[in-house]
């Protein structure tokens, strides 16, 4: 519809009329391109559930709860742009290469404090979501360009399970602020942290012992960074 009125609809109902000016559209339209609320939970046909693996969400609902026992998210919601949030249930460990790749209205997405791994483009692209990257103590893991054009993300906290930070793993988050990074990251990717050009300071840990290239290209307000002595490249 054309009026802009604020719509509510039904994720049991493929089509609606708008109560304002009375013209039909498709909910998925709707929900991509127009002021919509939907109220709704996500039954469990919307999912796709292959030995504990999310392939597939194909409901309506913008606001989405997985459910308990999913152990990895696949690429169930790459190029939802319209998803706007996404809960987590503690089982997941794994969330997959662009599991969450182009949703460029999400905001918000919790990391269960069991997840070990998050794969290449998981979240790339997500330029809505907002606030501090908090990876959980059990992470071992982050795939290349796995936050990377995350702009409105304000920070990160990187655990000291974490041995290699990717390439490319934060690039282009030009709204971070701050990174920590702990003791016990031993290299840091190519591009890892490039045109992150709101980021002030990089303190690495003694224990890294390889920058790659370009790790802090195009930070442009980067006025502290400090090399480790043990870098050998």
């Amino acid at each position: 519809p054309n009026c802009a009125a604020p719509l509510q609809v039904s994720t049991d109902r493929s089509e609606a009329v708008c109560p304002a000016c009375g013209t039909r559209f498709f909910v998925t339209d709707a929900i991509n391109h127009y002021h919509i609320t939907i109220h709704c939970a996500p039954p469990q046909s919307d999912f796709v559930i292959e030995a504990g693996v999310l392939k597939q969400y194909k409901g309506a609902c913008v606001n989405v709860t997985v459910p308990d026992g999913v152990t990895e998210i696949g690429s169930a919601f790459v190029g939802m742009k319209g998803i706007r949030s996404v809960t987590l249930p503690d089982s997941v460990k794994r969330i997959g290469s662009s599991a969450f790749r182009g949703c460029e209205g999400m905001t918000d997405v919790n990391l269960p404090g069991g997840l070990v791994s998050v794969g290449n483009f998981a979240f790339f692209g997500c330029k809505s979501l907002s606030g501090d990257i908090v990876l959980p103590s059990g992470v071992n893991e982050i795939g290349k360009y796995a936050f990377a054009d995350c702009h409105l993300i304000t920070g990160v906290k990187i655990p000291s399970s974490i041995k290699a930070v990717t390439d490319y793993a934060f690039a282009d988050c030009t709204g971070m602020t701050y990174v920590s990074i702990p003791y016990g990251v031993e290299s840091i990717g190519n591009y890892a942290f490039s045109g992150c050009s709101s980021l002030p300071a990089a303190d690495l840990p003694d224990s890294v012992t390889e920058i790659g290239n370009f790790a802090f290209l195009n930070c442009v307000s980067l006025v502290r960074a400090n090399i480790p002595s043990a870098v050998e490249s």
